[in-house]
């Protein structure tokens, strides 16, 4: 087991390496040249190097400074590329804390060593309960982590080990393999989509690695886990094999995933209990515009959508983000200026649907509450989040989204984009830089927009669709119920 602390500058501050009872440890002012060469004569009696971020980090380091280290031609076990796969469930694994290993002592290298073998051993024995309880994913996995070759082989003789030790089934051979993981991924998401995955290149470490971090994490979607954002940040394939497996609706009867998930009445009743959308407002086609709108929310349009009071406007949003929620564990933010509002819907969407991955971040909470909020965030508890204008100038609350995938942003009353809401709220005018600038940190393409409003006048309208267009290059499509009242009476 190895661990090396290291400033940002890229010097080595001290070197932890842990062979069976055996521990090396350098620290203070030594000669690395030759205290490489010490570690080197440590290891020589390794089957493999085994570490947390090990691969990025720790490797990479040592090979920046040695290249001729023989410890470098060992098999590699990164436990941190393992974690996802072993502990998919929020709260994952308690040893885990994104990159970092929780450690009992402060940047010890020999006991984060230690800490990074009891992790290993308890994702073999995670390993092995998979292999008796689900023994199709877990031979999936095998045939998907050891069977590869090029530049980076040595993860793959480290994960060839590591299955070795776990005692179970063997791996499927190659066209068995794809047969085996179409049929799992199908029955967890489009069957249609799911074909694909028999024609997908697993040449590369990142397209297998990434196959894995899909099935292991659809056994559990639906309820609070989400992959870990470096998953999603350093596996390019991820978001988009996911994306492709369980976003785009296809056009099959015999797919129970799509005719289910992507079917807006069905998810009407699954989280309202309701059978049909309001007949009113009509969209152009005479149908319910209503269901226009949340049609084009669960298909991740960005729009505008004009609705009278009482039609059911705020429908239009929390179906769609429940929705995001259980295909891919994403979250929408709802920006609201009014506190009551956000507490009266947080309490009704809870009410009617008993689900409490809902939640609102405004100035009145106290430091407890709002810690409590973020956490859910960060850890993927919260599905639909409404936040006042003024928390997106907050470090915290920033920190906190640039862990999860953002599927949508929802500005509701969004009038108060336009010239005469500054005055009211100026933090409004942030907003569009806020989303492009998170979504740059996050390395991905800007979330679906949509804004949602009762009071809009044409100008309005035209200032909002501008807003979005100069600030973020989206295009908000236009939906507008009119501004009948009926249901109103004086």
């Amino acid at each position: 087991m190895l661990d090396l602390e290291t400033t940002q500058q890229g010097g080595v501050l001290k070197i932890g390496a842990v062979l069976g009872d055996m521990q090396y440890l350098r620290i203070g002012q030594f000669d690395l040249h030759a205290a490489l060469t010490e570690l080197d004569r440590f290891a020589a009696g390794a089957a493999c190097v085994v570490g947390h971020n090990l691969v990025r980090h720790d490797l990479a380091m040592l090979a920046e400074k040695d290249p001729n280290l023989a410890l470098l031609r060992l098999p590699v076990v990164d436990t941190l590329f393992l974690s996802p796969i072993c502990f998919p469930e929020n709260p994952y694994h308690r040893l885990v804390k994104d990159y970092k290993l929780v450690s009992e002592s402060l940047n010890d290298p020999v006991a984060d060593a230690r800490l990074a073998g009891v992790l290993l051993g308890e994702e073999i024995q995670s390993l092995r309960g998979m292999a008796q309880a689900a023994a199709d994913v877990f031979r999936c996995l095998r045939f998907l982590l050891c069977h590869g070759d090029g530049a980076e082989s040595h993860v793959t003789e480290g994960m060839k080990l590591v299955f070795q030790a776990t005692e179970g089934l063997d791996a499927p051979t190659g066209e068995e393999g794809r047969s085996l993981l179409s049929a799992l991924v199908g029955q967890m998401a489009c069957r249609t989509s799911g074909n694909f995955l028999s024609e997908t290149d697993f040449s590369t470490d990142e397209a297998r690695w990434a196959l894995a971090y899909v099935l292991t994490w659809l056994r559990v979607s639906g309820a609070d886990s989400v992959l870990p954002p470096w998953v999603r940040l350093h596996n390019r394939l991820v978001v988009p094999v996911v994306s492709r497996l369980r976003d785009v609706p296809c056009d099959d009867p015999a797919c129970e995933y799509c005719s289910s998930v992507h079917n807006p009445e069905a998810q009407l009743k699954r989280f309202f209990a309701f059978d049909a959308f309001r007949p009113t407002p009509e969209d152009a086609n005479g149908g319910s515009l209503q269901r226009r709108i949340v049609l084009a929310g669960m298909r991740n349009e960005s729009h505008l959508a004009v609705m009278p009071t009482g039609g059911g406007k705020s429908l239009c949003f929390q179906l769609p983000a429940l929705v995001r929620s259980f295909r891919r564990g994403q979250l929408t933010i709802v920006v609201s200026p009014l506190q009551a509002l956000m507490k009266d819907q947080v309490d009704g969407l809870v009410r009617r649907t008993g689900m409490q991955n809902v939640a609102a971040l405004y100035g009145l909470l106290t430091s407890p509450e709002r810690a409590e909020v973020l956490r859910g965030v960060r850890m993927g508890g919260i599905a639909l989040l409404y936040v006042a204008p003024e928390q997106l100038r907050s470090r915290a609350f920033r920190n906190a989204l640039l862990q999860r995938e953002i599927g949508c942003w929802v500005l509701d009353e969004a009038h108060c984009l336009s010239k005469w809401g500054h005055d009211f709220r100026p933090d409004y005018l942030y907003v569009g830089r806020f989303i492009r600038e998170v979504a740059k940190e996050q390395g991905g393409a800007l979330p679906a927009i949509t804004c949602f409003t009762a009071t809009a006048k044409k100008d309005v309208i035209a200032e909002i669709v501008d807003y979005f267009r100069r600030e973020t290059g989206t295009e908000l499509i236009r939906y507008e119920g009119g501004v009948e009242r009926d249901n109103l009476t004086f």
